[in-house]
């Protein structure tokens, strides 16, 4: 991410997208890591199980592909949010079983784990992002493309992750964080 004139740019495959007024993007990065949910898009909870979040840019006209550029950019960084809530919540969630016995090993082993699982995810998204820019490169929705595709890779690991990670053994406790779904307007 960078900043130029007062705008915040993204890069998402290679293609620049702005963010709006600088720093928006990174301030939701910052308040999704310390757990301030001011930065997540609009969301609403189901009978505290499902936790449908809106991703919408309603002050973005949409009428040409620098504004679709733009409202994909502001999409991307509210689903960036909510993805740092949910993995912040799974490493508070395995940190928070660990103590310093060596009869400890497997949970750390655990925590190690997930950090390498996670690092996979960032891996696959920007590779498959790259190569759908990469398909599209001869045409204007280029950034479109892969902004996208990338949107669509992030729902579906947030949504792994919470299976894999948030939900309890037990059929009677509900899970450390509602299930999440996504809409967008």
């Amino acid at each position: 991410m960078r900043i130029f004139s007062g705008k915040t740019w993204v890069i998402v495959a290679g293609l620049t997208m702005g963010l709006g007024a600088a720093g928006s993007s990174a301030a939701a990065d910052s308040q999704a890591a310390t757990g301030n949910t001011d930065a997540l898009p609009y969301s609403s909870v189901e009978n505290k199980q499902i936790e449908t979040f809106t991703l919408e840019c309603s002050d973005n006209a949409q009428q040409n592909t620098l504004d679709i550029n733009d409202c994909f950019s502001t999409k991307l960084a509210q689903i960036e949010a909510v993805n740092q809530k949910y993995v912040s919540a799974i490493r508070k969630h395995l940190e928070a079983s660990l103590s310093d016995d060596d009869a400890d090993h497997n949970r750390r082993k655990t925590l190690e784990a997930f950090e390498a699982e996670d690092k996979a995810w960032d891996t696959l998204i920007d590779k498959a992002s790259t190569a759908s820019y990469q398909d599209a490169i001869g045409g204007s929705i280029r950034g479109m493309v892969a902004a996208s595709r990338k949107l669509a890779l992030l729902e579906t690991r947030i949504h792994d992750q919470w299976e894999n990670w948030l939900q309890t053994m037990s059929s009677s406790e509900p899970p450390l964080l509602p299930e999440p779904r996504f809409t967008s307007q």
